[in-house]
């Protein structure tokens, strides 16, 4: 999520699930997407809610247990994206 192999402006949106969690840089994450991503295009980012499910690290190579939509939020806010909206969906 650093480095896409991806021009500028060469999409026009992205969906990201369940990665922003192995990510240890989230600000750069979101920089990438708005590098890749033309003007007015859409970022889509599905991920897990912060839980206390501490095996997902060794297990499944989790960097962070879940994120806070407002770390999301901000990450893209500072890359530039603007309209931006949260939604919480429960299974």
């Amino acid at each position: 999520m650093e480095q896409l192999p991806v021009a500028v402006n060469e999409e026009t949106g992205a969906f990201a699930n369940r990665v922003w969690h192995h990510i240890a840089d989230l600000d750069c994450a979101a920089a990438e997407l708005a590098r890749v991503i033309e003007p007015g295009g859409t970022a889509l980012i599905t991920d897990l809610l912060p839980h206390d499910e501490d095996w997902m690290r060794e297990e499944m190579g989790d960097y962070r247990l879940g994120l806070r939509p407002e770390d999301v939020m901000g990450a893209l806010a500072r890359a530039g994206f603007t309209e931006l909206t949260t939604e919480a969906i429960h299974d």
